[in-house]
């Protein structure tokens, strides 16, 4: 019966999302507070942009928040950048948001800012999931975060969140590692440091890199995407041995499970061959994204696309929501990405787990109800 009920659920969601797909329905929401950040990601260039001028404040926010909460939005996803350099404006909107009937809203940071203060204020402000970074233990997180003493004040991090909820089960606490060439050689030590502590989920997903060769190829209306994840020197995607390594680990680390309260979450990896990883290339036949997600910059700029950071569809500091959505802008990205005019798309990792095929999300839920992923006999 629990695999009648998780088919039908997945049937439901599906069905809901080709239907959202058609209608060009928002209901997510991915608010960068901020692009400045404490890290100095090897992997990431978001700290390298152009930041910290004209960020909005906390009136211009929830003025935004105004417009969008009745249309049935369902997430709200605190992003950065470090978000947590914007606190002053981030936990009172929390509060807010959940206020206006959104029902999550979600923080993603690198725990670098995380103090006790913070902590019971995310508590008492309501925010659904803490997403924390992590590389990898010890050295291997401080040498990819860029950061001496990354790894310590993630411990804190976790310390703080669980002595400010208690016994409460909200926020979860959540470990996102992304993995690369950087760490592929020591992820899996991040089992371990979520058993010891005592956090409710893991999630294992790839880095991914866009070539710089194929921005200037992917322009919507003369406009070039700025892709945060690009290669700083040397590509980051795993070679054939390395893939096969990874596919290793992953196998060992669902084997050894078992036991285990956390959720361990590997389906982005499942659902990736040996080829994808060696080549950072993913089939996306359409793209869900730009069509239910309303992504905002620091200033106000709503974008179809995150790695489009220079094509603004209109601005919430003068406009109304309403003015934005589904207007020419809009359209336009829509059609040039719909008719495959965006090379950047089949390198887009974000889009294995945020705009999934029908056909990978029915994969993704049989990789699940299996325990199994693709290229396993090959890695074996």
């Amino acid at each position: 019966m629990p695999i009648v009920r998780k088919t039908a659920g997945t049937l439901i969601h599906i069905v809901k999302r080709e239907v959202g797909y058609y209608r060009c329905s928002p209901t997510h929401l991915l608010l960068f507070m901020t692009y400045r950040c404490t890290s100095r990601c090897k992997s990431c260039t978001m700290w390298q942009r152009d930041a910290g001028r004209h960020e909005m404040s906390l009136e211009e926010w929830k003025k935004f928040i105004d417009m969008v909460a009745p249309l049935g939005i369902r997430n709200a996803e605190m992003f950065g950048g470090d978000a947590l350099l914007r606190k002053d404006v981030l936990l009172p909107l929390t509060a807010y948001i959940r206020s206006k009937g959104i029902p999550e809203v979600d923080l993603v940071t690198n725990g670098n800012l995380m103090d006790r203060d913070t902590a019971y204020g995310l508590v008492i402000n309501g925010v659904s999931t803490v997403f924390i970074s992590v590389d990898g233990t010890e050295g291997l997180q401080d040498e990819v975060r860029g950061n001496d003493g990354s790894y310590r004040k993630v411990k804190d991090a976790i310390a703080y969140l669980r002595e400010a909820r208690g016994s409460s089960a909200a926020p979860r606490i959540a470990l996102n590692c992304t993995i690369s060439a950087l760490n592929v050689h020591g992820f899996e030590k991040v089992v371990d440091f979520a058993r010891e502590q005592q956090v409710d989920a893991v999630s294992f997903e790839y880095a991914g890199e866009f070539p710089v060769e194929c921005l200037a190829r992917s322009a919507v209306n003369g406009i070039a995407p700025q892709p945060y994840f690009v290669s700083q020197g040397r590509s980051i995607l795993l070679n054939r041995q390395q893939a096969i390594t990874l596919k290793q680990k992953i196998r060992k680390i669902k084997d050894r499970k078992k036991d285990d309260r956390f959720a361990l979450i590997t389906k982005n990896i499942d659902a990736l061959t040996i080829e994808n990883l060696v080549r950072g290339e993913f089939s996306h036949r359409k793209c869900y994204i730009c069509r239910y997600l309303i992504t905002v910059d620091p200033s106000g700029n709503v974008l179809p696309c995150a790695f489009f950071d220079k094509y603004s569809i209109g601005n919430i500091r003068a406009q109304d929501f309403k003015e934005i959505w589904k207007n020419k802008a809009h359209r336009a990205f829509i059609d040039a990405v719909g008719r495959g005019k965006t090379e950047l798309c089949k390198y887009c990792v974000v889009g294995v787990e945020r705009n999934p095929s029908v056909f990978q999300e029915i994969q993704k839920a049989y990789f699940i109800a299996t325990n199994t992923g693709y290229d396993e006999r090959i890695a074996s």
